[in-house]
């Protein structure tokens, strides 16, 4: 493999703020990234031999990850949570952009070149992950309202026509739900692979249609290729904390994963254990042998 150029880039908002081992650069965050393949081309001219190194940032990084995509440029994701505990190793007191990018930058040497590969993205995907998302925080939004509701009408000096306005918004609400399961189906639909793939985690007791999307989203986003890797993404992992003979508490499960994803799935497993006989035998079997029934609910997830 020819000698690769890495470059540290720390994602913000509106700019991208860039290291390369020799000096500090900032281009504007924007669709196209015009600026920053213009730059590129001037440094490096030879794309193919770039490898960016930036954060997993949410919305602020995809930008960036389909610029890589569509450039064929080579890139490693980081987990954001990283970031902070190599800064703490290096010794940085201080914060800034600039700082983040450097600190980023060395994970150059963490790496292997395994890792380093053109970002995949399918659209497809994509699109059903922004539906969902946004089908999600409406649900929100709805449980919000119909505790307000209940509020206000347990209220004796709560006007009526209020009550009737919220009543209205409560039915907005559920409407849009609909209007937005319907869309994710027809997309779905319209992907033969996919189609199949949701009609098989469908046919498994206990496995609604919005886990069934929340688990189609999970295995072909982030490509993971095994129960190990499925636990880590989602937080269900065990963490310990052991030191000598007097520091010793019992494993808690690090929640750092994808937290709308585990809630559902932690969801899907509590209604297995009472809808499939298969789980219900194992959960009990388990509790049996003296383990606690949320430990026993986390060994159905994982």
């Amino acid at each position: 493999m020819k000698k690769l150029y890495f470059i540290g880039i720390d994602v913000s908002k509106e700019k991208l703020s860039c290291f390369d081992g020799k000096e500090e650069f900032s281009v504007k965050n924007d669709l196209d990234l015009e600026e920053f393949k213009r730059l590129l081309r001037r440094k490096y001219k030879d794309l193919k031999r770039i490898a960016l190194i930036f954060e997993a940032t949410g919305i602020y990084s995809y930008f960036l990850k389909a610029f890589c995509n569509t450039k064929h440029i080579k890139a490693y994701i980081l987990n954001p949570k990283k970031t902070p505990n190599l800064a703490k190793v290096l010794g940085q007191r201080s914060k800034t952009d600039k700082i983040d990018a450097r600190t980023i930058y060395c994970f150059k040497d963490l790496i292997s070149k395994e890792q380093i590969k053109v970002p995949q993205i399918d659209e497809t995907l994509e699109k059903i992950y922004a539906y969902f998302s946004s089908y999600k925080f409406l649900i929100k939004q709805r449980v919000a309202l119909s505790n307000h509701l209940d509020a206000l009408e347990r209220n004796p000096f709560a006007p009526r026509d209020l009550m009737k306005r919220m009543q209205e918004r409560y039915l907005e609400l559920r409407a849009e739900e609909k209007r937005l399961m319907e869309k994710m189906e027809q997309i779905i639909a319209e992907a033969e692979d996919t189609q199949e793939d949701l009609s098989n985690l469908c046919s498994i007791k206990g496995i609604g249609i919005n886990n069934a999307i929340c688990l189609l989203i999970l295995f072909k986003r982030y490509q993971v290729e095994n129960r190990q890797q499925v636990t880590a993404l989602l937080g269900f992992d065990v963490k310990t904390r052991q030191s000598g003979t007097s520091v010793y508490s019992r494993g808690q499960i690090s929640k750092q994963g994808n937290g709308m994803m585990r809630s559902m799935l932690y969801m899907a497993a509590l209604n297995a254990v009472r809808t499939n006989l298969r789980m219900k035998f194992f959960y009990k079997r388990l509790i049996d042998r003296g383990k606690p029934r949320k430990v026993a609910l986390m060994s159905l997830v994982i």
